[in-house]
């Protein structure tokens, strides 16, 4: 499994989209089919399982990085936490713009996403450290 990486989408001649570094340099290209919701010239973050250089899962940065700081307490997080966040934001997101999903579908489900993310800060923030830590967000993520 890959770390996640970042990067700016550069539309390609026809599905197959790149997402290149700040330099232009090709990192990874996707299927545009199927993350129809990427538009050209955004910056990304995206999965490579297999590090083969095709996107698993490619997200609009501010997408992700918004839940997180929806959730993210005075403290931030401990250990892996901010990692596996990240990671569910991801998927999360991924399953909610699934183009077979439908807008109304859609919207309920970012909103109970946004609404995770909101319970999980308040949950931390009562805890003594003020941090999210692994164990608070699979219960909190379980309670749901």
């Amino acid at each position: 499994m890959s770390k996640n990486v970042s990067g700016r989408v550069r539309k390609g001649g026809g599905r197959i989209w790149d997402v290149v570094d700040p330099g232009g340099n090709l990192v990874a290209r996707f299927d545009n089919i199927r993350f129809p919701q990427i538009p050209n010239g955004i910056d990304v973050y995206f999965i490579d399982y297999n590090l083969d250089k095709v996107c698993d899962n490619v997200q609009a940065k501010t997408n992700v990085d918004d839940r997180i700081t929806l959730a993210r307490p005075q403290n931030g997080f401990t250990n892996d936490a901010g990692w596996y966040l990240w990671n569910y934001i991801m998927e999360a997101l991924q399953s909610a713009f699934n183009p077979t999903r439908s807008a109304q579908s859609r919207t309920q489900y970012l909103n109970n996403l946004d609404a995770m993310m909101k319970k999980i800060k308040v949950v931390a923030t009562a805890h003594p450290s003020k941090r999210v830590s692994l164990s608070l967000l699979k219960g909190v993520i379980q309670t749901l």
